[in-house]
């Protein structure tokens, strides 16, 4: 029986334990698609298990009904236990159609596909390259998956940076102004491999989500620049106060090296920010600049050199996008 499309009547007079005479009991519970409707109408996930055995190891049976009852997390968990315990094989592939539905979602069932995914990542990895993949794999959905994972690893695994910290250390604040999210998202997967960036370009839907991400990002990038110009400047001040608590300082006046350093540095940009939102007596960049046309460097201190080095240091490193150690 290959039947598609039942009768409402069918549907009812089986889940009403009616007489059917058109079909038998078994060919009704053998039929996908029958079973697919009882599930709908009755919105009961028991029914599953009135449907063949046949039909209960077929996966595209199951991955419609766990659809069905996807907010079901303690029958989900135990209709996909089973399906795997019966059926090691589809592994894989369930997995795949598992963390495709439930990848937003904040649930266990959600949090345990997430994991069974890397574990999956890891197993259908060619060498890290998207293109021996797909040479290789004809299944779609897998290298769907696959190409989705690609792109996660490339904005969210990187061992340096956080998402925000590698957006920011990859473009300008110009270069983030003259193009969409969406092409800088492109364009930074095909500066890491063309094929991964060529295959979703034919469906970017598949990473919608990291298109988001990264419009967040540049919807806040005055506030990353300013949190960590700030934390950039307190640093240099903590520094500072350290190199003159330590009479390393010869008796030159802390406005006169603070601002040798902003000079010698080109720092005026950074404390001019810094000034705009966070206005500070005697912190004041206009006040350097005298000192600075003053002062001989001669004059300086033996260790200023040192001082000055430790200081580049500091613009050096990205105190709010690197990952903690």
């Amino acid at each position: 029986m290959k039947n598609l499309i039942f009768d409402r009547s069918v549907i009812n007079d089986y889940i009403n334990g009616n007489t059917i005479k058109e079909y038998t009991e078994e060919e009704l519970e053998d039929n996908v698609f029958f079973m697919q409707d009882v599930l709908s109408v009755t919105n009961d996930p028991n029914m599953f298990y009135f449907a063949s055995d046949r039909i209960k190891n077929n996966i595209d049976f199951v991955v419609k009904t766990i659809k069905t009852f996807k907010d079901n997390e303690k029958f989900v968990s135990k209709l996909y236990n089973e399906f795997l315990s019966k059926n090691p094989e589809h592994r894989q592939t369930l997995v795949i159609y598992l963390y495709n539905m439930y990848r937003n979602d904040k649930c266990l069932f959600a949090d345990k596909m997430c994991e069974e995914a890397n574990k999956v990542f890891n197993e259908l990895d060619v060498d890290g390259t998207f293109v021996l993949l797909e040479k290789s794999c004809d299944n779609p959905i897998k290298l769907d998956f696959m190409a989705r994972r690609y792109a996660v690893a490339l904005f969210y695994e990187n061992e340096k940076y956080t998402l925000e910290g590698l957006i920011h250390n990859s473009m300008t604040k110009k270069e983030m102004h003259s193009m969409k999210p969406s092409t800088y998202t492109i364009r930074y997967i095909n500066m890491h491999d063309s094929d991964l960036a060529d295959y979703i370009s034919t469906n970017p839907g598949m990473i919608s989500g990291i298109f988001i991400d990264v419009k967040n990002v540049f919807k806040s990038w005055n506030t990353y620049e300013n949190k960590l110009n700030d934390i950039r400047i307190k640093n240099v001040m903590t520094a500072l106060y350290s190199y003159i608590k330590e009479g390393n300082n010869e008796g030159v006046s802390l406005q006169t090296i603070l601002s040798y350093v902003i000079y010698d540095l080109s720092l005026q940009e950074s404390f001019e920010m810094f000034e705009n939102h966070n206005p500070i007596k005697n912190l004041r960049y206009p006040d350097y600049k005298d000192s600075y046309s003053k002062v001989d460097r001669d004059s300086l201190p033996k260790t200023y050199t040192e001082l000055e080095e430790k200081i580049s240091k500091i613009y050096k490193k990205d105190y709010v996008g690197e990952r903690k150690k």
